[in-house]
């Protein structure tokens, strides 16, 4: 079943251009209840003034104005709106301003305050965002409800107080405070939201045994009873986008004859607002590995090779496309996503070498190697694999599947024993599979480095940096 998100029926979806309007009136009548300030010497006259003008002329051109930004495609802004039995009662605008990720507007009419309206908005437009950037906020400097909610979601003063950005009106402007929310942090009320909803999908009346693990790119997942059941939630729309097709690939890997345990999905909102699935027993590979003998070993890949031979034969079109154009774009995106890093650690002469490993020599290498489409797991790793007690081995995060070239669930391998198992019972006629997994192992490690540089600094990269330097030219 859905869980009651809050307490009564609140719908929080993209505006569209006819919702312009009705944001407009949110916006005045929040603001004339809102803004007035005797201590500031602003009047109610004064926020008519500014929200509505003398005759009523800025009305209209309000209207335009939202209706124009609902409208917009260039990806630096979006137009949110909460509604109850159809009417708009709140609105948020998330965006960019100035180069910085900011909330801008968000308002809930003040019949619907207190019931959850801005709360919902505040989680769409934090998850708008994502959580690898620092957001921030404008408030008035007198509004200590506002300040008191945004508190709420891990927003601080940073002791700057700003402009108001707007007309002035009589010489008058609202003062303002500036808050932040840190990057990589998780809004507590949304860390509390989200666990409210588990509790309700899980029957559960102690939320004690519901974790967070906060550390994964894309979802925050919540752990159930020690590794029962487990809950995402996307970081972002762009996740969001994809747990539609991961759900999809979930369902088909439970399809497949083979020793290898797939979570079977338990719950999913129509919405991709989360997804639950049943855990997988075991411990990840990279832990079990060391306590493994050579027959453990090949019993492993075996096992691995014959999932992916018939993993790579289902169908599921709306997966991701990861042609080869798509994999050289992605590389050479991660590469200048941690080049202020990368730079850091590597000499001039290594960078230089570098630098035409990832935009003249690799895709030179694999254009000419070809493609060989199939369904693929994505992040076939072994932090991604589990073992057993019992030797049995599962299959977890299917959050990069895509339609790309086999050799790329290969690319990550620890072990040689595991991996030449593996392309044994894999069995495959492309002759080229083994060179195109040798440069995809190369390949990435340059996304490797740049996440392990960001996430946790140079000493985790060590071993990544090490095994680029081994494949520079010399």
């Amino acid at each position: 079943m859905k869980p009651e998100f809050d307490s009564q029926s609140v719908t929080i979806e993209r505006a569209v251009p006819d919702d312009a309007e009705a944001v407009c009136g949110v916006l005045r009548q929040t603001w004339l209840d809102t803004y007035p300030n005797a201590e500031a010497g602003i009047t109610r006259e004064d926020i008519r003034l500014r929200v509505e003008g003398e005759h009523g002329e800025r009305i209209a051109q309000n209207i335009e104005r939202w209706r124009n930004r609902i409208e917009a495609t260039d990806g630096q802004t979006a137009v949110y709106v909460a509604r109850v039995d159809g009417k708009v009662v709140g609105m948020t605008a998330p965006g960019f301003i100035n180069g910085q990720r900011r909330i801008g507007a968000i308002y809930v009419l003040p019949e619907a305050q207190g019931k959850g309206v801005g709360s919902g908005l505040m989680r769409k437009a934090l998850e708008w965002h994502g959580t690898t950037e620092d957001i921030y906020l404008a408030v008035a400097s007198y509004n200590q409800n506002a300040i008191d909610f945004y508190k709420r979601f891990g927003f601080e003063p940073t002791d700057r107080a700003i402009k108001d950005e707007g007309d002035v009106f009589g010489g008058k402007q609202i003062p303002e405070i500036e808050m932040i929310l840190k990057a990589n942090t998780t809004s507590p009320e949304v860390i509390k939201h989200e666990k409210q909803a588990i509790g309700g999908l899980a029957g559960l009346s102690d939320q004690d045994t519901i974790t967070l693990n906060d550390s994964g790119w894309d979802s925050r997942a919540y752990n159930i009873n020690n590794g029962q059941y487990f809950v995402k939630f996307p970081r972002n729309e762009k996740i969001r986008g994809r747990y539609g097709y991961q759900i999809a690939a979930l369902k088909l890997a439970t399809t497949i004859d083979s020793p290898v345990h797939v979570s079977k999905v338990m719950w999913e909102d129509p919405n991709n607002d989360y997804f639950g699935y049943e855990g997988i027993q075991g411990v990840p590979l990279t832990e079990a590995l060391p306590t493994l003998d050579e027959p453990a070993k090949q019993a492993v890949g075996a096992a691995i090779g014959n999932f992916l031979r018939q993993f790579h034969q289902l169908q599921l079109p709306e997966a991701r496309p990861m042609g080869l154009e798509q994999e050289i774009k992605q590389l050479q995106d991660w590469y200048q996503k941690g080049l202020h890093l990368s730079s850091k650690v590597f000499t001039e002469d290594e960078q230089s070498k570098l630098h035409e490993m990832v935009y003249d020599k690799w895709p030179t290498q694999l254009t000419a190697l070809g493609s060989v489409l199939a369904l693929c797991h994505g992040d076939f790793h072994f932090s991604n694999i589990f073992y057993g007690d019992n030797g049995e081995v599962g299959v977890i995060d299917f959050g990069d599947v895509c339609n790309a070239d086999h050799s790329k669930d290969f690319a990550d391998f620890e072990d040689e024993v595991i991996f030449e198992a593996a392309l044994t019972a894999y069995a495959s006629d492309d002759d080229k599979l083994l060179e195109k997994i040798r440069l995809r192992e190369d390949m990435t490690r340059i996304i490797t480095l740049t996440a392990q540089l960001i996430k946790n600094g140079e000493q985790a990269a060590q071993e990544t940096i090490a095994k680029i330097r081994e494949s520079l030219p010399k």
